[in-house]
């Protein structure tokens, strides 16, 4: 294959010297529903519109330490006496040399071909007035889409390579976030260290890391105290001139992004310093896919203004993935055993238990520390059954509700209990990482309307009412014998409760009120709630679930038919006719002078907004002298 850009990569060595700037027209999303990229052809000639990235070959490993030195492939002189190979060779013939990290290949992790797209440099980090140093032009890697079919959301799929000397360190040489943005909105961030090596996320494979999979890879020999080194194994390998490979293919925040519209931009960025002759971030194959979660056939609106679900037995206007229906927890009663489990006492960090002050003598069972109670003693709203979480690896289990033929209304009012159990989720750690969960989320119509992050014993955003926490509601819960600074437990009052296994239950009925902070505008005759959990262990370990849903439409008025109610002709011979409508919809007018024939339809407007119950269009431009016109109006799809 030809070198892409001869001019910025000789021999497999990156040296990126300028970026590629292009904008491109959208292009049309495969009807497939996926998008694949593998970057073996050019970006700029595939409808990528690029500015700061380069389209490069990916660069080879170090397969040998060829001299002492301060440059690729070489060993410098150990710290601080500038002591090298002579301390122990006095003719300093030891070249070449194996490196300490063996060569590896991006190819060899799954990084498909012979190219990827990589950075150039971004430029100078700045005082952003705080401390904080930003780099205001970053480079923009950029897809644009258009004629998408019918879907929900979208999931976004790639490898990514990063590596050398990426740090967030003083003005000039700080790099910011590697981003991806959907339709100009972030949906990704990451702030790589050096090697890149820091990237935990759920959901993201790490390939490697500390690797030696590029030509930036150094090392430098030991000092020994001022002594240099002993043999020529006696050498370390240069942190930041280490590499790292991710398969980012379940991220959570990536894995299922809401989206409907027809047209889709999707944004790459990098704020890199420097170019990937010193450090770099890469992206290689990239799968884009559409999510379709739309019930195929949607569900009359019950009549009404008032939809209520207690999940006795859950209808099928329910469309549910990675939740189901099953029985209300209650809380340990009773402490029978010391044991790793639900409503066992864990041994202490030192190992001890209860023999260190019973001398095997029974003490179970105990009481709990934190009295046992059911949700539904906390609230009588959790009955018998909700809907609760199961697992789900990619962190997108949703429960949806798909409705038509809703009435005329202007809101709607969403009311319902929800319990968060054990460990499900971690209060500090927002980003996900393959020990956390991703948040629970309410969608109207694929818009979030509402996401926060809950733990098993308390969450939440501080706005919704909470109605308990740091509870025992669950089966899960546990406790801990104290360590009595190694001594054990004195007696069998001498444990903690476990705050991972604790449980907490919130209200939601104030929140969305339409006289609220909350209020949920909606107009349209078809109406989709979702409800999203990040959960990725089961019930037995974490939980999130809701019961007692109360979905109500807001000052419903009477439906009419849709046809046209009135016609008018003013002084000056303008028509203006009016409609019975239905809100969030668009509609067409047409004219016509003689209906001869079913083609003698001419457009007159195309997108006429509705009104409400009403709307209403006039025709300024008849002829003079017509003798009469025909008019039709049209609900656009």
């Amino acid at each position: 294959m030809k070198n892409p850009l001869p001019w910025l990569s000789v021999g497999g060595l990156m040296t990126t010297a300028a970026a590629v700037i292009s904008f491109a027209d959208p292009i049309p999303f495969p009807e497939s529903g996926t998008y694949t990229f593998d970057f073996e052809s050019d970006p700029l000639e595939s409808g990528w519109s690029i500015e700061g990235w380069v389209w490069d070959f990916i660069p080879l490993a170090v397969e040998e330490m060829t001299a002492t030195g301060d440059g690729d492939g070489q060993i410098s002189v150990s710290d601080p006496t500038a002591l090298d190979e002579f301390s122990f060779d006095d003719t300093g013939d030891v070249y070449p040399l194996a490196p300490l990290v063996a060569p590896g290949s991006y190819q060899a992790l799954g990084f498909s071909g012979e190219n990827w797209l990589v950075n150039a440099a971004a430029g100078d980090a700045v005082d952003d007035g705080t401390g904080i140093f930003i780099v205001e032009n970053p480079g923009t890697a950029t897809l644009d889409f258009s004629d998408l079919p019918e879907h929900t959301g979208i999931s976004i799929a790639m490898k990514l390579g990063a590596g050398g000397s990426v740090d967030s360190g003083a003005q000039g040489s700080a790099d910011g976030p590697f981003s991806i943005l959907v339709d100009g909105e972030e949906v990704f961030s990451h702030t790589f260290n050096s090697g890149g090596g820091n990237l935990t996320s759920q959901g993201i494979t790490q390939l490697a890391t500390g690797a030696n999979l590029t030509t930036l890879y150094r090392e430098r020999w030991n000092d020994n105290g001022g002594a240099g080194p002993n043999s020529a194994s006696d050498r370390t390998a240069h942190g930041w001139t280490l590499d790292s490979a991710y398969d980012v293919t379940a991220a959570p925040q990536l894995a299922t992004i809401p989206h409907t519209s027809d047209e889709l931009s999707i944004s790459f960025l990098h704020r890199m310093t420097s170019a990937a002759n010193d450090e770099h971030v890469a992206i290689d194959d990239l799968t884009v896919k559409l999510i379709n979660d739309v019930i195929a056939d949607p569900n009359e609106w019950p009549g009404g203004d008032t939809y209520e679900e207690d999940f006795t037995s859950v209808g099928l206007e329910w469309k549910l993935k990675e939740w189901s229906a099953a029985p209300v927890m209650s809380g340990v009663k009773s402490m029978t055993g010391t044991g790793d489990s639900g409503g066992l006492v864990r041994p202490s960090a030192g190992g001890f238990n209860e023999s260190a002050f019973s001398n095997g003598d029974p003490v179970f069972p105990l009481e709990p520390l934190i009295e046992g109670l059911s949700y539904s003693e906390v609230d009588p709203r959790f009955g018998g059954t909700w809907l609760g979480s199961n697992a789900s690896a990619n962190h997108n289990g949703s429960a949806v509700l798909f409705f038509k033929d809703l009435p005329p209304h202007d809101g709607i009012d969403l009311d319902f209990v929800l319990a968060s159990t054990d460990s499900s989720g971690d209060a500090d750690d927002i980003i996900p990482n393959a020990e956390t969960n991703g948040n629970f989320q309410i969608l109207i119509d694929g818009k979030v309307i509402h996401e926060t992050r809950y733990t098993g014993g308390s969450g939440g955003d501080g706005i919704v009412e909470e109605l308990i926490s740091q509870a025992n509601l669950s089966p899960n819960y546990r406790e801990e014998w104290s360590d009595g600074d190694g001594e054990g437990p004195l007696d069998a009052e001498n444990r903690t409760s476990v705050g991972w296994t604790l449980d907490s239950a919130y209200d939601y009925t104030a929140y969305f009120n339409a006289d609220g902070e909350n209020p949920i505008a909606h107009t349209a005759d078809t109406l989709t709630v979702s409800f999203i959990h990040g959960l990725n262990s089961a019930s037995d370990d974490e939980g999130i679930a809701i019961d007692s849903l109360k979905l109500q439409l807001l000052n419903v008025t009477e439906k009419v038919d849709f046809a046209i109610s009135d016609i008018s002709i003013s002084d000056t011979n303008a028509v203006t006719l009016k409609w019975n409508s239905a809100g969030g919809k668009t509609y067409g007018v047409d004219r016509s002078f003689n209906l001869e024939s079913a083609n003698d339809w001419d457009e007159l407007a195309d997108g006429v907004e509705s009104g409400g119950a009403e709307t209403s269009f006039t025709d300024s431009a008849i002829p003079a002298g017509t003798p009469r016109a025909f008019y039709r109006v049209r609900l656009e799809p």
